[in-house]
């Protein structure tokens, strides 16, 4: 006799085994990929060079000291504006050191004897007019005398050489006491305190000017010191006349013309400034990348367009930007989104969207690439749809 319960469990687990492998099948049936297609558009290209630089200013003026001296303490702070010709500063003589006794010592007894060789000069002075006031005396005594014919003429020669020597040797002696005078002013030079009060006179301090208008960019020096002959005190510029500093590889440097537009973006404003390449500097210079690598860089130097420089008056000297300098432009031309190429072998392509949703792989001829696009000569038409990301 057949066990009917037997065969009903049977296809129980027959009907579980079979629903378990169907779910299985199901949960590891392949799931669609999601894709993303575009459809090939017109429009314009530009190839460019993307590089950091910084902003500088043109014309920097580091105002220094012309001679040697003490410094006071400077009327100007970072930041401020000077007009041309403003006061910043003043510059008075070398002081001496009062800890040197032997030194204000030597400068006294210079200073005596300055003074003692000038009382001499003016003594000297008021014998050579006495001498010269006699033999003016005896010349006039002895014409009188030739004259009336009394001496011979050759006395009255005599005397009047006498007379040119004596006014020859006045006028030495004005000289040599000119000279005492000068070295009793350097003598008492030499002995000047050191007070910190501002000279007059003969010890007036010298003022130092701004040489032009413009903004205080960096101080030097701030407090009272003795400075040399020549030391920077502070730069001052004006800072309208930014120039723009890029620094780009030497490889994509030569494809750099002058004129060629730049565009500034991330500089903080909300729109992007432009500016023109003025100039390529002739020398490149070694800089180590992120990476470690030693890259041959140049300078490329561009100027804000004369409209930008309203909008760019919140840059400073030495800030950071991001340019892209324009390399070449089209006009109209068909693009593709670099995103949507892949090599095969030596040629670029692409997979097509057909309208039955199935991908055909396209071979293409491409031209100028730039940041986000490529053009495209042929191989595609207008509005055809390609994919995005193939790989």
């Amino acid at each position: 006799m057949v066990d009917r319960g037997r065969i009903v469990r049977r296809v129980a687990w027959l009907v579980v085994a079979a629903a378990l492998i169907g779910w299985a099948a199901l949960a590891l049936r392949p799931k669609p990929i999601p894709v993303e297609a575009v459809a090939i558009t017109e429009g314009p290209l530009e190839v460019t060079i993307a590089a950091e630089g910084k902003t500088r200013v043109r014309d920097r003026y580091v105002v220094a000291t012309p001679v040697s001296g003490l410094l006071g303490r400077l009327r100007v702070r970072r930041g401020d504006w000077v007009a041309a010709g403003e006061v910043i500063g003043q510059l008075s003589p070398l002081p001496l050191d009062p800890l040197d006794p032997r030194q204000r010592s030597t400068a006294e007894a210079r200073l005596r004897a300055a003074e003692a060789s000038a009382r001499e000069a003016t003594t000297r002075i008021e014998q050579e007019e006495s001498e010269l006031a006699l033999a003016a005396r005896e010349r006039q005594r002895t014409e009188r005398l030739v004259a009336s014919g009394d001496l011979p003429r050759q006395a009255l020669d005599e005397w009047r050489d006498s007379e040119t020597a004596a006014a020859q040797n006045l006028t030495a002696a004005r000289a040599r006491s000119l000279a005492a005078v000068a070295e009793v002013d350097v003598a008492r030079a030499a002995l000047l305190p050191l007070t910190g009060r501002p000279a007059t006179g003969r010890e007036a301090s010298l003022p130092l000017r701004a040489p032009i208008a413009g903004r205080v960019l960096t101080l030097h020096q701030e407090s009272q010191r003795v400075v040399p002959a020549g030391t920077p005190l502070l730069e001052i510029s004006d800072p309208a006349y930014l120039e723009l500093v890029v620094e780009v590889l030497s490889t994509d440097a030569v494809q750099i013309t002058p004129g060629a537009r730049v565009i500034v973006d991330r500089w903080g404003g909300d729109q992007p400034l432009h500016a023109s390449v003025r100039l390529l500097e002739p020398a490149a210079f070694t800089r180590l990348s992120a990476l470690g690598i030693e890259e041959q860089r140049v300078n490329v130097i561009a100027d804000l367009l004369p409209g930008e420089r309203a909008r760019a008056a919140r840059l400073g000297d030495a800030y950071r930007i991001e340019a892209r300098i324009v390399l070449r432009e089209t006009p109209r031309a068909l693009l593709i989104p670099l995103s949507a190429l892949f090599r095969r072998q030596e040629d670029w392509a692409c997979y097509v969207v057909a309208p039955d949703s199935t991908l055909a792989e396209r071979r293409l001829t491409l031209g100028d690439r730039g940041e986000r696009y490529a053009i495209v000569r042929s191989g595609l038409q207008l509005g055809e749809k390609v994919l995005l990301h193939p790989r």
